[in-house]
């Protein structure tokens, strides 16, 4: 060591270490030298005072961070001041304890960092939550560039952002506002408002509980001719170059290749293959109608009936002399059993002879008379007609078949539909198989015919009652039923007919629903006790008779048909009324 004690003659050093050998180039690794080391303190006049090494170093660099080379820090240590890192920075977890600054204030800036879970809110930072994703923002989040996420982004609050790049979900409990594009390959959920200035793609679902503002289009992602477009007061649907729906303020329309097929106005007016309607309805092309029914001269609707293979035929028929009945064909075979009416000519005056007509088919039928023809000037005229309400391109005549039964000399028949002035009707009559009280039969055994109801009330003893009609639910034909007023037999399906019930004096015990009969009346057990609707033989005759008939009373509804005698058969009389 020197022995000049003067300070001035001391050698100098560059760098700080207790264990310094001044003729060494590196220092010794002595732990305790630093406790041996004294530094000399002096101030020219004034004093001089001495410290250990070991408390200078900790008075110089205990509150200090090294500049360059490896360092541990210990202890809080709080920046007042902006710090800036240039390279990257490893942390476990940021606090911000002012709720204000760059971190949970308005500005977080960073190009990227490692964090596991970060957490941007008060609640976060008083540690009353954690973060539950990798990203967890309290509050409203706004984003001026470009949001790239792989995985799911949810938001309690606002979101406002440029464009939207997400391939998995998206959720957002409040608005979203997005000046960008938006491009989704999941799912897009929004419990707010959604405004975006750009285009929006989305390969997953979108799901809005708001309203759905578009400026313009959706467009289909594959096809842009697949749209469907917004413009002021109007839509458009369309699919590829084909089809396309317009609704504006005065129509509704349906366009194929630019061509309208189908248009609504304002007015409800519509038109087929046009740009514009005429009456209710305008369609320009053919039409194939299955049924079509006009206004008839009362405002009732009646259907139109088209000619067809079976139109109505008119001939005439010489009838040779000698015999009482003959075969007269039809010149064609209809389609179905036609409507026949007769009148028997004979131009040189010979004698009235009555007839009927009788096993009318698609080809023919038979005509029978009182007596033989005597001589060959007989010529029987007829009119055979389609079974139609309404006649070949009329709707003031009506041709149909009606049954009458035996029991009687005047039958009132009504007209389908009635006519605005008392119609011409001509009638032919069509012998019918008839039946008698006293034909084979066992008791309990019954039949329908027509509205006739026949029930065997014993062993070959027959009677009758006449039923109303009624619409009931669906049965079998031959089922019955009843309620306190009726009793009822179906007829075919829900056609049904039924007898009147009225209060019996039958006493005898039974249950609900029970049956029973005698000649005059079937009983029927109701929730009120016994009650009965009659039945009734009728007459028949023994053999085949032909019974003269003219018409009177003809009304616009109905007209009467009267008999010489009581029919002892039953008839079908076929009418051709026009007005």
């Amino acid at each position: 060591m020197p022995t000049d004690n003067r300070i001035s003659t001391l050698p100098e050093i560059n760098a700080l270490y207790s264990d310094i050998d001044l003729t060494a180039l590196t220092p010794t690794a002595d732990p305790n030298a630093d406790s041996e080391v004294l530094f000399l303190i002096t101030k020219s006049g004034f004093k001089n005072e001495k410290i250990t090494f070991k408390n200078l170093k900790s008075s110089l660099l205990g509150n200090s961070v090294s500049l360059s080379g490896d360092q541990t820090i210990s202890g809080q240590k709080t920046f007042t001041d902006i710090c800036t890192f240039e390279d990257t920075v490893f942390i476990n977890e940021i606090v911000d304890t002012t709720y204000s600054g760059d971190i949970s204030g308005h500005n977080f800036i960073g190009s990227t960092g490692y964090f596991k879970k970060l957490g941007i809110g008060s609640g976060f930072a008083s540690r009353a939550r954690q973060p539950e994703y990798d990203l967890h923002v309290e509050g409203d989040v706004f984003i001026d560039g470009d949001l790239n996420a792989l995985g799911s982004i949810s938001f309690d609050g606002g979101f406002g952002i440029n464009d939207i790049n997400a391939s998995g979900d998206l959720l957002v409990h409040g608005d979203a506002h997005i000046s960008g594009n938006i491009y989704a390959s999941s799912d897009l959920n929004i419990s707010g408002n959604i405004e975006s200035d750009g285009s929006g793609f989305f390969d997953g679902d979108l799901y809005t509980s708001g309203d759905l503002h578009i400026g313009n289009k959706i467009i289909h992602a594959d096809n842009e001719e697949t749209y469907l477009e917004f413009g002021i007061d109007s839509i458009s649907m369309r699919a590829g170059d084909g089809l396309q729906i317009n609704v504006d303020q005065n129509k509704l329309s349906t366009e194929i290749q630019g061509q309208t097929k189908f248009l609504i106005d304002q007015d409800g007016k519509i038109a087929i293959n046009s740009n514009s309607t005429q009456g209710e309805l305008l369609v320009s092309g053919d039409a194939y109608i299955e049924k079509l029914y006009v206004t008839g001269e009362k405002g009732e609707f009646q259907q139109v009936h088209i000619r067809g293979y079976d139109e109505s035929v008119n001939f005439s028929t010489n009838l040779i002399s000698g015999r009482k009945t003959y075969e007269i064909d039809f010149p064609k075979t209809f389609g179905s059993a036609p409507v026949v009416y007769t009148t028997l000519r004979n131009d040189q005056g010979g004698e009235v002879l009555f007839f009927n007509i009788s096993e009318i088919t698609t080809s023919s039928f038979l005509v029978s008379f009182n007596d033989i023809i005597p001589d060959n000037n007989y010529s029987l005229e007829t009119k055979a007609h389609t079974q139609e309400e309404f006649s070949v391109h009329q709707t003031t005549s009506q041709s149909f078949r009606h049954q009458i039964i035996e029991g009687s000399t005047e039958y009132l028949i009504n007209f389908p539909s009635s006519f605005a002035k008392p119609p011409v009707v001509s009638v032919t009559l069509e012998s019918k198989v008839s039946f008698s009280p006293t034909d084979s039969g066992t008791k309990g055994d019954s039949f329908i015919d027509g509205w006739e109801y026949y029930l065997a009330t014993n062993n070959n003893t027959w009677r009758r009652a006449t039923m109303a009609e009624v619409i009931r639910p669906a049965g079998n034909s031959g089922d019955t039923d009843f309620d306190i007023n009726f009793y009822y037999i179906c007829i075919d399906s829900t056609v049904w007919g039924k007898l009147p019930l009225v209060a019996s004096s039958k006493s005898d015990a039974a249950s609900l629903g029970d049956v029973s009969y005698d000649n005059s009346y079937i009983y029927v057990f109701t929730s009120e006790g016994w009650k009965e609707t009659p039945v009734a033989t009728w007459p028949s005759e023994i053999a085949s008779q032909i019974i003269p008939h003219m018409i009177s009373n003809i009304t616009e509804s109905s007209f009467q048909i009267n008999f010489g005698s009581q029919l002892t058969s039953q008839y079908f009389v076929h009418i051709l009324a026009s007005r």
